[in-house]
């Protein structure tokens, strides 16, 4: 589960960074591939963190209602 987590922060979030860039909606200020390997190293990491807070807040909210 985590695994998996992982590589769909690190390449699906990335894909749509890059699609956007070609598509004019964005621009990178480094270099292109510079900066798909900085989302993909952001986005592995945060997408698991992303998860891990939304089921810890889940049970604290049920836990006061």
């Amino acid at each position: 589960y985590k695994l998996l987590t992982v590589l769909a922060g690190a390449t699906g979030f990335p894909f749509s960074y890059a699609m956007g860039e070609r598509l004019g909606a964005v621009t990178f200020g480094a270099g292109y591939l510079e900066a798909l390997v900085f989302l993909s190293i952001i986005w592995a990491a945060g997408l698991p963190l992303l998860f891990y807070l939304n089921r810890h807040i889940s049970k604290a909210r049920h836990v006061y209602t």
